[in-house]
């Protein structure tokens, strides 16, 4: 993985992308930006004397959702300050990483030689077919913690799958690259949790969800807001259109859907990739003392691995509200102890 400072070594050097000159600019902690993001870099990109400059959002690991996140905060970045284009930074880019730059009317760039270069009106630029330098090679450091968890999830929430594309394809949703798929299940038959043979199958359910509960970390926010509806009525219906509209993503986390767990506070927590589309749309006033929502925007995609839809609205799985629950206090390990049996035994009563 390219950290910012090993990037930031690269572009000092000069980044080729001919016939443009591609150079860092070393003041992006000087740009006035909104309370949510802070550019990663400063780029001034220049052709037959002329000179764009743009803010840069740099993503380390690949996968669609990655380029989408970052595609949304290069586009804030460049709203809150107009002088400067909007760009995407990512060790490579695949064409169809680029197809979906082109779409989003957005420039990109990766550290191989290919990418988009896009100003309204002015140039565009178009290169693909170097290849990736940067082949994601390295074994699963922590396969039952983050995003690569949710492999491990997916033998929870279902038992088998024929081969190992219905896992690819299963998984597509969350963003999960084909090659962590491959790494995940070395490592998951390592662990002997599962067979590959005739079918990949969990054998050893109750162990890996133990293992999941032993390295759960709660997915890391990014940005929150408490704010109480107004209208709500028809709320649900806009923030689901907003799904539809802006490919936004949000997951309510209410342990009381599958325990008995009284609620600690009236406020319902919401997961979001994005909390200024969940809020388009609707009718809402920012309110600390009497919310109705606790928004909680996060890059991680596992809150909304497996969601559940019910009552016009999406809810956090069960799995995520077990691992949620399990190493909290004697009331919460109580709640986690019954949510665990649903999810060993889904067809006994509970």
């Amino acid at each position: 993985m390219l950290t910012k400072k090993d990037v930031e070594r690269t572009l000092t050097k000069g980044l080729g992308f001919p016939p443009f000159s591609v150079d860092l600019r070393p003041e992006a902690s000087e740009v006035p930006t909104s309370r949510r993001f802070q550019p990663d870099f400063l780029l001034s990109v220049a052709w037959e004397g002329m000179v764009r400059d743009f803010v840069v959002e740099y993503k380390s690991t690949p996968g669609l959702s990655r380029l989408r996140s970052a595609i949304a905060q290069a586009k804030a970045l460049a709203y809150s300050n107009p002088a400067f284009l909007p760009m995407v930074l990512m060790p490579y880019l695949s064409p169809e990483a680029l197809d979906e730059l082109v779409r989003a009317e957005i420039s990109g760039l990766d550290l191989c030689g290919n990418g988009v270069i896009y100003v309204p009106g002015s140039w565009f630029a178009y290169r693909t077919g170097t290849a990736n330098k940067f082949p994601d090679s390295a074994p699963i450091v922590s396969p039952y913690r983050g995003n690569q968890s949710i492999v491990a999830r997916a033998f929870l929430a279902r038992s088998a799958f024929g081969k190992q594309t219905e896992l690819v394809s299963y998984l597509s949703e969350s963003g999960i690259a084909p090659s962590t798929v491959s790494k995940m299940l070395v490592s998951l038959e390592q662990d002997l949790l599962i067979t590959k043979k005739p079918e990949i199958r969990v054998v050893r359910p109750d162990a890996l969800l133990d293992r999941l509960r032993e390295d759960y970390i709660p997915p890391v926010s990014r940005y929150s807001e408490k704010v109480r509806l107004l209208g709500s009525e028809t709320a649900w219906t806009q923030i689901n259109k907003n799904v539809a509209d802006r490919g936004m993503r949000y997951a309510i986390s209410n342990p009381e859907r599958y325990a008995v767990l009284p609620r600690s506070s009236s406020a319902y927590r919401v997961f979001t990739n994005s909390v200024e589309d969940f809020l388009a749309g609707l009718e809402y006033s920012p309110d600390d003392r009497f919310p109705t929502l606790e928004l909680i925007e996060t890059e991680s995609r596992v809150p909304f691995f497996d969601k559940q839809f019910a009552d016009e609205r999406w809810w956090t799985s069960p799995i995520q509200e077990y691992l949620a629950l399990a190493n909290g206090g004697k009331r919460e390990a109580e709640a986690a102890v019954a949510i665990r049996k649903q999810i060993l035994q889904p067809d006994q009563p509970t």
